[in-house]
């Protein structure tokens, strides 16, 4: 399979689903700094959710037309817009990141300040 590779066409698109500046986005994929394949999913989700907003086309009109803009399967577009972005959660002392059990019953803290608080 070839490598994915974000043109100058693209490179709008990303900085404007990733929320970053132009300029970074052509800095990071000039020095080979992106996982241009999770990019490039990132951009088909973006894509998808600003289609389905418009409530003018069904999924898989949806699914259709980006498979064949991004040059992908219809199922990995599938399986690109199933995924949804993993939450982080981190301490609200030290900024240790932590589960999200973890944070609902300690109230934000990580194992080390939640027992320091106890104390």
């Amino acid at each position: 399979m070839k490598q994915p590779y974000i043109d100058d066409l693209y490179a709008q698109k990303v900085a404007d689903a990733l929320r970053i500046p132009l300029e970074y986005v052509l800095k990071f994929r000039d020095e080979g700094m992106m996982n241009q394949a999770k990019v490039r999913d990132r951009v088909i989700y973006y894509d998808f959710v600003a289609l389905a907003k418009t409530d003018k086309f069904t999924v898989s009109q949806i699914v259709e037309k980006l498979a064949g803009i991004y040059g992908v399967s219809t199922t990995k577009i599938y399986n690109v817009i199933r995924v949804k972005p993993k939450r982080i959660y981190y301490c609200k002392k030290c900024g240790a990141e932590i589960s999200k059990p973890r944070y609902d019953r300690d109230n934000g803290l990580c194992a080390r300040c939640f027992s320091k608080s106890v104390i």
